[in-house]
């Protein structure tokens, strides 16, 4: 007998394969396409990854959540439109075992946007923090501006040696391990133009531990909108990266992706 999270899940996976997404439409933009995710995995050898998946485009509040043997990830979602803008809040819960290669997650999240026919203006904040033994605490969050082929805002913190550790969205140098920020938090979103936004946050068990806990939250705020649930509405700038710091960069993410991979049991 499958569960509705389950029911869910293959519904989600179905409508995903066949490029089947309702275009969903709130002043200024116009929503294209969305893919949420959470994954769980308590780092027992050929263990099972709870994993829940949500492609709506509606607004409104929604939760997907994970859990299987000690470790869960939760992530809430309200996405409200405001009649002139649009405010897209995340928030996370996770928790995970001590065993190696345990892990809780959420991430691989996409949200695709098209600008309508007048400018509007972006905000982001966030944080993430984890309560327990050093290990890895990893956040990115990247704005990309699909028809330009630029990147508005980019930030990738991991720390792997300090216990009780805490990312704030574009501040640079709050990671032991990892950390690149560039762009602006604020700013402007062109008319016309399609965006993508994408973050993924988790922590993991790369060695034997107590185990830990993370909280975050995130919001993309669009066209001045505000809301009860946004994760401390602010805005900056931050430096421009440069050309031998995008090098290192695009170097030290493929060895995180590829060390991620080897994490996930087949």
């Amino acid at each position: 007998m499958t569960t509705p999270k389950l029911r869910r899940m293959h519904a989600c996976l179905v409508l995903t394969a066949l490029g089947v997404t309702a275009q969903v439409t709130a002043a200024p933009i116009t929503i294209d396409s969305s893919t949420l995710s959470t994954a769980a995995y308590a780092g027992a050898i050929g263990g099972f990854i709870d994993t829940d998946v949500d492609v709506s485009t509606a607004f409104g509040a929604r939760t997907l959540s994970s859990a299987v043997g000690g470790s869960s990830a939760t992530t809430a979602i309200n996405w409200q439109d405001t009649g002139s803008g649009a405010l897209f809040d995340f928030d996370f819960a996770h928790v995970r075992t001590g065993t190696t290669q345990a892990y809780a997650y959420s991430g691989d999240n996409v949200l695709r946007f098209t600008v309508g026919q007048s400018d509007t203006t972006y905000v982001l904040s966030g944080q993430y923090a984890m309560t327990g033994t050093a290990n890895n605490i990893y956040a990115s969050v990247r704005l990309v501006d699909e028809t330009a082929q630029t990147n508005p805002f980019f930030d990738i913190s991991r720390s792997t040696n300090s216990a009780d550790e805490s990312f704030v969205l574009g501040v640079a140098g709050d990671a032991d391990d990892l950390n690149a920020t560039f762009g602006n938090l604020a700013g402007t979103l062109l008319a016309g133009h399609s965006y993508t936004f994408y973050y993924t946050h988790f922590v993991e068990a790369q060695r034997p531990n107590n185990g830990a806990t993370a909280t975050g939250c995130l919001t993309l705020a669009i066209g001045g909108a505000t809301g009860g649930d946004e994760c401390g509405i602010g805005g900056g700038s931050v430096p421009e990266p440069s050309s031998f710091a995008l090098a290192g960069l695009a170097l030290a993410l493929a060895g995180l992706g590829s060390g991620r991979r080897r994490a996930t049991p087949v």
